[in-house]
């Protein structure tokens, strides 16, 4: 795995994303993205499943979401573009008054979400 900055240890950068950002509240966290691609059948989603679980068991202020493209491009097509498209992705599967939902949206509002899109080049 080589990174954007051409280094070839990957889990020093996820070590990085993964670590608890003090000033995330104020909008601030050094690693706000990160982008992942390979051919075909390289273990993409593997790792997007993986990284959510790490998210999910270790101590981290992140609740992963996974979400994927093709299910959000498919929402898209029937409600629309307008407004929010991930709230709307996650209204759609999981009821537009959902209480999970309205957790979903109070931890984005606090920035306390990694969303993890999948199967992009799909």
């Amino acid at each position: 795995v080589v990174t954007r900055d051409g280094q070839d240890d990957a889990w020093v950068h996820l070590d990085a994303f993964l670590d608890t950002a003090s000033d995330r509240a104020v909008g601030y966290h050094p690693w706000n993205c990160l982008w992942i691609e390979g051919p075909a059948a390289s273990g993409k989603t593997t790792f997007a499943k993986f990284l959510a679980t790490l998210l999910a068991k270790q101590d981290s202020d992140l609740l992963p979401i996974h979400v994927p493209v093709m299910e959000l491009a498919r929402v898209m097509q029937e409600e629309g573009t307008a407004g929010d498209i991930v709230l709307t992705f996650l209204q759609h599967r999981f009821g537009p008054q959902s209480s999970f939902v309205r957790m979903l949206q109070q931890a984005a509002y606090a920035r306390r979400v990694a969303y993890i899109f999948d199967g992009i080049d799909d």
